[in-house]
């Protein structure tokens, strides 16, 4: 009768173990906000340094305002490897805009760490992003990667080809 409960214990934990691994895989995977990349812009700043401008849009369906804490640009390059990237600093977009006129406008501010994403709401936004790589590395590129992350966790991940 001991070894049927102990069988049977062992069962209950091994189920229940499964259970909440699927469901914790669940909600790491589960976003609080959607976006879609509207345009990308690239410029080859020099020899082994290019710029990636991203437009976009986020959508947080929560009841609950969201603060971005970090951004984590990256791309995955024609090899399928990954590829880190910097942001720029929100202070000196104006400047490169300024600088480099064949970029068009500028038509929404960056996102920056400390932002708010609107309960219920929507915002348009940019990344200007520096990838230690040539153009021509980006050019042949899989997919941008641009990873919006709060204290909570990973928010959004917006890709784009």
């Amino acid at each position: 009768m001991r070894k049927g409960f102990l069988i049977a214990l062992g069962v209950a934990l091994v189920v229940s173990g499964v259970a909440f691994m699927r469901t914790s895989a669940y909600f790491a995977k589960h976003r609080l906000a959607e976006g879609k990349i509207g345009k990308v812009r690239l410029l080859q700043a020099d020899d082994n340094e290019t710029l990636a401008i991203l437009d976009f849009n986020l959508t947080n369906d929560t009841d609950q305002p969201i603060v971005v804490r970090s951004l984590l640009p990256s791309f995955n390059d024609s090899a399928g490897s990954q590829v880190d990237g910097h942001m720029v600093a929100a202070r000196d977009v104006d400047n490169i805009f300024r600088n480099y006129p064949d970029l068009g406008e500028k038509y929404n501010p960056p996102l920056v760490a400390q932002d708010t994403l609107p309960a219920k709401g929507s915002i348009d936004r940019m990344a200007v992003i520096r990838f230690d790589v040539p153009r021509k590395v980006l050019d042949t590129r899989r997919e941008i990667v641009l990873q919006i992350d709060t204290n909570g966790g990973v928010v959004a991940e917006l890709k784009t080809k």
